[in-house]
């Protein structure tokens, strides 16, 4: 419904042929020794590297800044080539960048070391309820994938946790909605592990917008989801 299976990809290479429904998108990874917190230096070189191979150009053509007050970053070619919507994330150990000429995508690195019971705060009791079914841990799934929905979601806003609802959820994939006072956003998503770390992908599916294509039942009744 949601995705094919959960996939084990490498920390290196550039990795193609991902999907989220029909959106194509393209990740690399790295092991890193840099502490955990804001995306640093290198995880901006990383994805530099990485819109560079997605847009066929050399890398000292790119340039990815983030953009306040979100800290979302975006991606700039000195080139009449379109730029790809591009997402990182840093995580104890592991940097990563996922890119995707078809739409924004949100991306998201979470070791579930990181990830105890100091974080069912955010969730409610049905998201707890969902079962990690041998993959990885649970919370660490639900935190990952919040935040990779909000990344997604482009709203450019203070990321809370819990206005971000995870619908559905197993290692095949999950369904989100963002509830907020100016509108409400929605999509689909799907899982990876990558050097122990569990990664989140997200797209949205959001009525009138070419983004609804991602998912084969795209989430228009996103007040509806909002409890």
């Amino acid at each position: 419904m949601i995705m094919k299976s959960h996939q084990t990809l490498p920390a290196g290479p550039v990795v193609d042929g991902l999907r989220i429904g029909s959106l194509r998108l393209t990740a690399i990874f790295a092991l890193s020794q840099e502490p955990a917190g804001s995306p640093s230096g290198e995880t901006m070189r990383l994805a530099e590297m990485l819109v560079a191979a997605t847009a066929g150009v050399h890398h000292r053509f790119v340039r990815v800044a983030a953009l306040s007050p979100s800290g979302r970053p975006v991606a700039a070619l000195s080139s009449p080539k379109p730029a790809p919507f591009v997402s990182i994330s840093h995580a104890e150990g592991l940097i990563g960048a996922a890119a995707s000429g078809d739409g924004p995508i949100g991306m998201d690195i979470v070791s579930p070391n990181s990830a105890g019971d100091g974080l069912d705060f955010f969730f409610s009791a049905k998201e707890l309820s969902f079962r990690a079914d041998g993959f990885g841990d649970v919370r660490a799934m639900l935190w990952a994938a919040k935040e990779a929905a909000y990344k997604a979601s482009q709203l450019d806003a203070e990321y809370r946790p819990r206005q971000v609802k995870i619908r559905a959820l197993s290692p095949r994939g999950f369904e989100w909605v963002i509830c907020t006072p100016y509108r409400n956003v929605s999509g689909a998503g799907s899982f990876a592990m990558v050097a122990g770390h569990v990664v989140a992908f997200a797209a949205m599916s959001v009525a009138g917008s070419a983004a609804a294509r991602y998912t084969a039942k795209p989430l228009l009744q996103e007040t509806a989801g909002c409890f």
